[in-house]
């Protein structure tokens, strides 16, 4: 059990909202540390098309894996899955997974995580000041713009890029260049609705 942060004695949840601010905050230390460490090697150590997976890239994998486990197990158990987080961690862990089974690409999969967490902090953070009754806040309206700017940065402009890379890249397996043009279509639709 995870304390609810910014919770006051004035809220109330309901169990289901609850439980999704206990698994965000979770996600949200996840995303964030993640996102740093991906950034680093996205931007300082990016490495050339089908380079051999390197420790650090291999570890990362392993840690993003382990979480996209958990994450789909904890959303099942307490009935937050959906379809469409379904299809998002199957699609995820499979191309992590397979990066690490073949022993390359490593360097695209860490440059997507960068991608797809650069915009995850807010996210969570917006959802759980929602759940907590704090919609018409300040903290709340900074959050999504900044929500929104990143995932637009990260999901659509350096997402295309990194899908382009990869498709482009003839070493990089034929699963790596579909799991890659699935979550960008996912992410597009994201943005749609």
């Amino acid at each position: 059990y995870l304390p609810i942060p910014l919770k006051n004695k004035f809220c109330t949840l309901s169990k289901q909202d609850e439980l999704d601010i206990q698994n965000r905050v979770v996600s949200l230390i996840h995303g964030t540390v993640l996102g740093v460490l991906a950034g680093y090697a996205f931007y300082f150590t990016p490495g050339q098309c089908g380079d051999v997976n390197t420790q650090y890239e291999k570890n990362m994998i392993y840690i993003a894996v382990g979480y996209f486990i958990y994450d789909f197990l904890c959303m099942a158990y307490y009935g937050l899955l959906d379809m469409t987080m379904i299809l998002h961690h199957s699609a995820t862990a499979i191309g992590m997974t397979f990066a690490l089974i073949i022993g390359q690409s490593g360097n695209i999969v860490v440059g997507g995580m960068f991608i797809a967490e650069v915009s995850n902090p807010p996210m969570h953070f917006r959802v759980m000041l929602k759940h907590l009754g704090l919609r018409y806040s300040k903290a709340y309206e900074t959050s999504e713009i900044t929500f929104i700017m990143l995932y637009c940065f990260g999901r659509i402009l350096l997402g295309c890029y990194q899908v382009w890379s990869v498709c482009s890249c003839g070493p990089a397996h034929i699963m790596m260049k579909v799991v890659a043009c699935v979550l960008l279509l996912q992410s597009l639709h994201f943005i749609k609705q």
